[in-house]
């Protein structure tokens, strides 16, 4: 542990990396990497069975778990009924090391599919880097758009940085500035 810092870096370390410890074999690598598999079952199971959401930070503990390790980018949902029970979560899509597309159609058809009454997104950055893209503040615009005319509420849009280090759009004051653009865009079709 001295060498990588923490637990978790330790259970995200690659086995590449892993096997440069003196005594780290093959068995020693499978054996820390069945217990992040079961540290992200557990996570994802405890979140699920929670009666209801209630900060952007219990849905990103859950999902700083999931990504903080990957390497390339992640898009994932976690799917929410009316009083903020977890449905389910997945990964909607993935990318490259700096680049993911998102279709909003598929989102909205997967919400419906789960019977989602709000959700929030998340994805991560491997670079470790929180500063929202101007794509990523675009891609919250349209997602939130979408979802409004399926009355379904996008709560938060996360970005998960290097360690346990989380950007979210509600938090930053954006979702408040995202639902005024789209509740304009509303009224003149309106």
């Amino acid at each position: 542990m001295a060498k990588f810092g923490s637990l978790p870096q330790v259970l995200d370390a690659s086995p590449v990396l892993l096997e440069k410890i003196k005594g780290m074999g093959p068995k020693n690598i499978f054996a820390l990497q069945f217990v992040q598999g079961i540290a992200r079952r557990y996570l994802r199971q405890r979140i699920e069975k929670k009666n209801y959401i209630t900060s952007s930070r219990e849905v990103a503990d859950y999902l700083i778990h999931a990504m903080r390790s990957l390497r390339h980018e992640v898009f994932m949902v976690v799917y929410l009924d009316a009083s903020h029970a977890v449905i389910g979560s997945e990964i909607l899509s993935e990318g490259t090391i700096n680049v993911n597309t998102v279709y909003p159609r598929e989102l909205i058809k997967s919400a419906l599919a789960h019977h989602a009454a709000s959700l929030v997104v998340a994805h991560n950055h491997p670079s470790g880097s929180l500063q929202p893209s101007g794509a990523d503040e675009q891609l919250t615009r349209t997602l939130f758009l979408m979802c409004s005319f399926m009355n379904i509420t996008l709560l938060d849009h996360l970005i998960i940085g290097a360690g346990e280090t989380v950007y979210s759009f509600a938090d930053h004051g954006l979702m408040d500035s995202v639902k005024k653009d789209c509740a304009a865009i509303r009224s003149r079709l309106a």
